[in-house]
């Protein structure tokens, strides 16, 4: 593809989210091989501004205003594998850049060093980094340091290139309006003179450069950047003329991706509100003409309500709402009632447990439910999950592998992310080690309903019901498992219920624990869950119709993530032909 074409269907490749931090890439990579402008056979070559690159380096050396470096490797014809322009120049950064690094004083916050009040000394941390327009810039800091702190650091001029070395590594910035003092976190280039070399070229080339100079950082955890592997870092240096055509090419270029992706970030988000207003006044309906009109309102602009992957969730999750509602199926006015059905659960429950229960179903207990959020149909009733409840447990966590082999004579525990909602995932669980014996009382087995008892606050209270399983699995102590009295109850339904509607909210609110991090639900409180009732011939009802709408959704939203796929893969093939023309 010739690069005409590819900026003339600019916009046709950018269908998807992430095609536009590839495009600025292409335009990155483009610039830096001398492929994004011609090249002029008027401007002077880049070997004769090196020359005097090296001699104002010299100088500066010879007034001690800069260190004389430690000699830069020479070595790096097989840095890049790319052909450049016959009069581009490849040399080490440390050729043609002083590198300084930053110093911080110490100790932080001595009032020797850190002014509370307003100082001509702006103090620069990592944490100071912000975005502006394309690049990222440095305005002025709310912090400052005393005359004796700045003589500690390295006081820097407004409009110096700095480059940040730890943390967030290579990250290109320009000082703001009084410059400062920076950061030992920090890399500077002081005496960057732009007859020579354009300091926003310069910019555009550590954007591109940033991911390789993370894989030359050193460190574990907390990766760094000194100044050596920066002055050996390699660089194409074109004539100044050309690096100004190449700074205004990528000036109009990335302005256009920061439009088409405020363009992209601004439908997005109005198609999400759309869905988000259509299905609250769905689930909002007061009665069946109000429902009819929202559903046909949905139904007329489904192409466009659901035209990005994202709210195919808030599809999912209405219908949810609308199968405990009851409004997902009609009612049979021959169905038996729920109140009818749970004198027969409470019966049930009583001859198989042996236990008398009061005529509200908890042993000793009467059965309270605070005020609800909306009405059911009157063929519905709400109840407490402890009314339908056989049985209720949960299970043990002794220390495990965390890889394990899989083999089926092999006995495991099920980590807590094996539940999920509605769905079981059996192959998330860690291996008992052989030396510790099994407790079989909690192996999983089919029919098991689980939920999360304790974990991170998103991650408790989660709900599954297990349809098939390997054997030789136990339910860890932070999983509650529990049965209903199957023989009047479709387990899917409860399962539904409790993973949406009214039930999660309690569960939500029944949440406890010092931090968001390590949470909990007794059991006590997922008794007293409410849990809507309806018919049980309409709970298979729901159900099935439940499955074949979240088919539906699975279909639909692969065909839209298949749909970005294609669109990022037509970007990386037509990155590539411009790359190698």
């Amino acid at each position: 593809m010739k690069l005409e074409t590819f900026f003339d269907n600019f916009e046709l490749l950018t269908d998807a989210p992430n095609s536009i931090v590839k495009l600025r890439e292409i335009i990155l990579q483009l610039a830096v091989r001398g492929k994004l402008v011609p090249q002029d056979s008027n401007d002077e070559s880049a070997s004769v501004l090196l020359e005097k690159i090296k001699t104002e380096k010299e100088a500066l050396i010879q007034e001690k205003k800069v260190r004389e470096d430690k000699k830069v490797s020479t070595n790096i014809k097989n840095e890049i594998t790319y052909k450049l322009p016959h009069n581009w120049v490849l040399v080490c950064l440390g050729d043609i850049l002083n590198v300084i690094r930053g110093a911080s004083p110490r100790p932080k916050g001595d009032p020797k060093y850190f002014s509370l009040e307003r100082t001509p000394y702006h103090w620069i941390k990592i944490s100071d980094i912000r975005k502006y327009s394309q690049g990222i810039i440095l305005t002025d800091t709310d912090e400052f340091l005393t005359k004796e702190g700045a003589e500690k650091s390295v006081i820097l001029e407004k409009g110096t290139l700095i480059l940040t070395n730890s943390a967030t590594i290579g990250v290109p910035i320009v000082l703001g309006i009084n410059g400062g003092c920076i950061h030992d976190g920090y890399l500077a280039f002081p005496y960057l003179n732009e007859n020579y070399l354009n300091k926003k070229y310069l910019y555009y080339y550590f954007l591109h450069f940033q991911t390789e100079l993370k894989k030359r950082a050193f460190g574990g955890a907390q990766l760094n950047l000194n100044t050596s592997i920066v002055k050996n870092a390699p660089f194409a240096l074109p004539p100044i003329p050309e690096q100004k055509r190449i700074v205004e090419k990528c000036d109009r270029l990335l302005s256009i991706c920061d439009e088409i992706e405020k363009r992209q970030q601004q439908r997005q988000e109005s198609i999400v509100r759309m869905n988000e207003s259509a299905i609250a006044q769905l689930l909002s309906s007061q009665n069946p003409d109000d429902f009819h009109q929202h559903w046909q309102r949905i139904c007329n602009n489904f192409d466009l309500l659901y035209s990005i992957p994202e709210t195919i969730p808030k599809l999912r999750q209405a219908i949810l709402q609308l199968a405990v509602q009851g409004k997902l199926v009609r009612q049979d006015p021959n169905d038996e009632p729920g109140t009818s059905l749970l004198e027969r659960i409470i019966k049930e429950k009583q001859y198989l447990t042996g236990k008398t229960f009061n005529k509200k179903g908890i042993l000793e207990q009467e059965v309270t439910i605070g005020e609800l959020p909306y009405k059911l149909p009157e063929t519905w009733c709400w109840v407490q999950l402890d009314q339908v409840v056989l049985f209720m447990d949960s299970g043990w966590s002794p220390a495990c592998h965390p890889n394990p082999t899989n083999g089926l004579d092999d006995w495991g525990v099920l980590k807590t992310t094996a539940v999920q909602a509605l769905s079981y995932q059996w192959l998330d669980h860690k291996e008992l080690p052989k030396g510790l014996k099994p407790r079989p009382e909690y192996e999983v087995k089919q029919g098991d309903i689980l939920i999360t008892r304790a974990g991170p606050k998103n991650r408790v209270g989660i709900c599954c019901l297990v349809k098939e399983t390997r054997p030789r699995l136990m339910i860890s102590d932070k999983i509650i498992r529990f049965h209903l009295v199957e023989k009047l109850l479709c387990p899917e339904f409860v399962v539904l219920s409790l993973n949406s509607g009214f039930s999660q909210t309690h569960i939500e609110a029944q949440k406890s624990g010092m931090a968001e991090s390590q949470m909990n639900i007794s059991q006590a409180k997922l008794r007293s869950t409410p849990v809507p009732l309806p018919p049980l011939a309409e709970q298979k009802r729901i159900v099935e119709k439940c499955d074949r709408l979240m088919s539906l959704c699975d279909t639909l939203e692969a065909k839209l993530k298949q749909g970005r796929d294609s669109s990022e893969k037509l970007m990386e093939v037509a990155a590539k032909q411009v790359l190698t023309a």
